[in-house]
């Protein structure tokens, strides 16, 4: 077909598994092995979870989406959630295309904004007060996964965004 092929979404698939075992570490030589076995069982249904939410995802249906995490967020654990569902969902759309990289950003748009729901409703109770930071971070978005964690645990946290710890510098 004049030089262009054409991949199924689970060719897409492979290849966006193959590059987050890549980005972990995983020497190329052995992605194969890792890929060929079967893929474990998951309990709690978090794999369907999952996928309700990338189907939601990839249909453009945000306000489905946001539905799905909040309810996911009042039905389970939150660090369970992050851990099982949330943070493997990202992973799945991280390949560096635009259109991945668009349905990550509306994703972690509303992971952000799910956090700042939850870490407002802690604040009205009495608690420890936290500060979260971090330096060097890779991913914006993480340091908000792991508020998330720490949601309805008896805290009233803050998060220091990443761009208020880089010294000013002018020109």
């Amino acid at each position: 077909e004049g030089g262009h092929r054409r991949y199924s979404d689970e060719d897409v698939q492979q290849a966006l598994k193959i590059l987050d075992w890549v980005k972990k570490g995983v020497p190329i030589g052995q992605v194969k092995s890792l890929l060929e076995r079967p893929a474990p069982r998951r309990a709690n249904n978090w794999q369907t979870l999952q996928q309700a939410m990338l189907q939601k995802l990839q249909e453009g249906k945000i306000e489905s989406l946001r539905q799905i995490i909040y309810d996911a967020g009042r039905e389970y654990p939150r660090p369970e959630l992050v851990t099982n569902v949330l943070r493997p969902l990202r992973s799945q759309i991280s390949a560096n295309v635009a259109a991945a990289m668009t349905l990550r950003e509306i994703l972690d748009g509303i992971l952000i904004a799910y956090t700042s729901f939850c870490l407002e409703g802690d604040k009205k109770a009495p608690g420890d007060n936290i500060l979260i930071s971090g330096w060097h971070l890779n991913d914006p978005c993480e340091i908000w996964l792991e508020a998330l964690t720490r949601t309805g645990q008896g805290h009233r946290i803050d998060i220091l965004p990443v761009l208020s710890l880089i010294p000013f510098c002018p020109g």
